[in-house]
Formats: structure tokens, sequence, C-alpha cells
């Protein structure tokens, strides 16, 4: 399939199988034109919001894009040069015989002049000036992931990206499973396909207070983190936690649009839909 995504109003980028934009000698995202296999894992095509075109969101890149596409890209800054000092040359050109006719017809109106008294002013036509306008193109706008602009520095490294890590293991555990849990015990993380949250087991209230839902005389505490397909992550309560399913420290899981990474600090979680999400610990939480 043919896409053409050198429109400026909907460009389309490349986007690695790692989620980073392959850019060109400049560093800017990588315009893509070209054919286009569905289905293959060698990268990714992604519009200027960041979403992904088409069905599986998997593509092989064609062989016109990457250096050969900035080579046309030099080739037309090329063309456009040698144009613009060809006006230049004639353009000059111009005013030189401008300059020459213009004297002789001084010098012979000189030597016809019948009486020494007589005087004359005469006018000098300037020629007007050649101005050439040059525009800079405009940078294309980056679709990159809302958040990966700005994350906190106990977030995990790649977090916000829209394609799935290289390195990430599906669980089918983490969305409408028992969730996952940390090595130490004290988060648990579970998914439905619009919302996933994780719960901080050792929260008991002090840290974020109570939820006004309370059975009978008990208030549940805010523990838990959430975050929706949409927008940024915020506090909320869970009545059970727990599970047997242990993602081990340095491991990412995935499953549909969310990704988890453990690590030894706490837990990151993010929406590949939207880039947003948040890392959580037993300290407290960061929504990006």
């Amino acid at each position: 399939m043919f896409i053409d995504g050198t429109d400026p109003n909907n460009p389309v980028y490349l986007v690695m199988p790692s989620g980073q934009y392959i850019r060109d000698t400049n560093g800017n995202p990588l315009v893509f034109s070209g054919e286009a296999i569905e289905g293959h894992e060698s990268g990714y095509l992604v519009d200027r919001h960041g979403n992904f075109l088409l069905q599986n969101n998997a593509y092989i890149l064609s062989p016109r894009v990457g250096a050969e596409g900035e080579k046309k890209e030099k080739n037309g800054a090329l063309i456009l040069l040698a144009i613009l000092l060809v006006i230049a040359l004639v353009a000059g050109g111009g005013i030189l015989a401008y300059y020459l006719v213009t004297k002789d017809s001084v010098a012979k109106d000189s030597k016809a002049s019948p009486s020494p008294s007589a005087t004359s002013t005469q006018n000098t036509a300037t020629p007007e000036s050649f101005a050439i306008e040059t525009t800079e193109p405009s940078e294309s706008p980056q679709a990159t992931p809302s958040s990966q602009n700005h994350l906190p520095p106990e977030v995990y490294p790649g977090a916000g990206s829209a394609a799935v890590p290289a390195e990430a293991i599906y669980y089918e555990e983490l969305v409408r499973g028992g969730g996952l849990e940390s090595p130490s015990g004290n988060l648990w993380c579970y998914g439905y396909d619009n919302s996933l949250s994780c719960a901080v087991l050792n929260w008991d209230g002090t840290q974020y207070g109570f939820s006004d839902n309370c059975d009978g005389e008990y208030c549940w505490p805010y523990n838990t983190v959430t975050i929706e397909q949409t927008g940024l992550a915020r506090l909320d309560v869970t009545t059970n936690g727990g599970t047997d399913i242990v993602l081990p420290y340095g491991q990412l899981a995935y499953n549909g649009n969310w990704v988890c990474a453990s690590e030894e600090s706490g837990m990151t979680c993010w929406s590949r839909a939207s880039g947003h999400g948040f890392f959580v610990n037993r300290d407290g939480y960061k929504a990006f």
C-alpha cells in the first residue's frame, strides 16, 4: 500500500518497535512516503498525534524511505540553489547592460550640446533592485506521545511510548485477570480494557486520606493510582488486592494498550494510546 505522508497538514512518521522516532540528519522526525506492508514487525507508522495508521499497527518500511528520502531533499535543495544562482546572474547582467547603455547615451548628449552656457539637468534612472524572497520551511510537528517530553526522573526510561517495548512480555493476567504483583508484595497492578490501577497495600489513609465511600464504620483509604485510556492518573480506592503472579524487577509486562515496568524503586505503568501514565511506590506517585 502506498502512503504519502509528505503533506505538512497530515504528516506520517516512522516509529521503531522500541517506540523511538526515526529521525533525519537534523534530528527531525523522518516523514514517510512509500510502500507499507501491513503486519510486519519492523516498524510503525503514526500520524502527527501519535495515532497508529490502519490495522495491526505494524509495517515494513519501503527502501525509498530513509537515506534515499534525505538524498531527494538534498537534491531538491541543490536544484533550488542553482535556480537562485541563475536568477542572480541574469539580474546582474541586466543591470550591467543598463548601466553601459545609459553611460553611452549620456556621453553622446554631452558632445552634442550647442553652447557651453546651456545647462541641463540630466536624470539618471536607477534600475529597480531585484529582491528574491526565501522562506525557510517550518518544522513538521512531532508525533511524540504527549508525555515523553517531561518524564519525572523516577519514571522508567521510554515510558509513554506508543509502541510495545521490545523487551516487554505479554501477560494475560494484567487485563481482566488477577493482576500482577511486585516482588516485595506491596504493589498490585490490575487492568481492564479502559483503565489500569496499581494499589499500594501499605497505604492506610495517612498518605492521601480516605474516600467518602464508607462501609458501615469503615471508610476506604486512597491507596490506589488509576489511569484511563485518556487523561492523567488519579487517586482511587480498592477493596481487595494481591495475586500469585509476580512481575520480577527489571521486567516489563504488556497487554493491549497497557504496559507496566517493574523496578526496585517502584512500578511505572502507561497507556500506549495516550502516552500518559504514572510511577508509584510506597512513598507516593508521579503522574506524567
